[in-house]
């Protein structure tokens, strides 16, 4: 590693360090001390009805689901071992009368904090958001959150490669709207890059997050790198008649 990169990356882990806890639930924002933080893109345009049932999850599920839907509670942080990861691609390709139907099975004394079935039914239009994208193994949304701790800085809030640490750069940070590897959806490659730094990618003063990111990690942030593009996808929703 260069000493400019490992002086950005001092910069970096110090910020993400200083950075306060989670405090907008319903916003899902990966950092309720940065101003800038909140304002990430979401991964996907959401419908009216997932965006409420967003918001439901959020003030009612989150709880024990965790904010992206796998497992890690609010309260401990811990995985716990009896619920489903909602993160799993399979609840992306589930329609609704099946989605409804897990619900229905998971909750057989009744729905948690008495949620009308219209609160359950934005809800279920939400879950395969919890699962997106589909044709990669990360979680766009536990992406947004890594990206706003570890990368925002010099990637900036829309991705351009122009954050506050950019300028201690010899190489402007990629501008993940106009990748080539971000518009080929070429996530094995995206994680390689995030993974090696300047060994992988020759002219980049990125470090080599591989040395602090697991693998889930590195695949979560090369999930919702595509969120910056310019045209960006409608959610993902399931297929079929919304249960009744």
């Amino acid at each position: 590693m260069t000493s400019r990169a490992a002086r950005l990356l001092t910069l970096v882990l110090g910020v993400a360090a200083c950075s306060g806890p989670q405090t907008s639930p319903a916003d899902s924002g990966p950092d309720g001390s940065a101003s800038n933080a909140a304002d990430l893109p979401f991964p996907v345009r959401l419908s009216a009805e997932q965006s409420k049932g967003r918001r439901v999850f959020a003030g009612v599920c989150a709880s024990c689901h965790g904010l992206d839907g796998r497992g890690d509670t609010l309260a401990t942080g811990e995985i716990a071992k009896d619920l489903p990861d909602l993160s799993e691609k399979q609840y992306g390709r589930l329609d609704s009368a099946q989605l409804a139907a897990r619900f229905a099975a998971a909750h057989r004394t009744g729905a948690p904090a008495r949620l009308t079935a219209g609160q359950i039914r934005e809800v279920l239009s939400y879950l395969p958001v919890l699962a997106y994208p589909p044709d990669a193994p990360g979680s766009a949304l536990d992406g947004r959150r890594l990206y706003g701790r570890y990368c925002i800085s010099c990637h900036g809030v829309h991705g351009e490669g122009n954050g506050p640490a950019a300028a201690l750069l010899s190489t402007r940070p990629t501008n993940f709207a106009y990748d080539t590897l971000v518009a080929a959806r070429d996530f094995g490659a995206l994680v390689r890059v995030t993974r090696d730094g300047p060994a992988h990618a020759h002219v980049s003063s990125m470090p080599a997050w591989g040395l602090f990111f697991n693998a889930r990690m590195l695949q979560d942030v090369a999930a919702y790198l595509p969120t910056f593009e310019r045209d960006r996808e409608a959610a993902p929703s399931s297929s079929g008649s919304p249960p009744g």
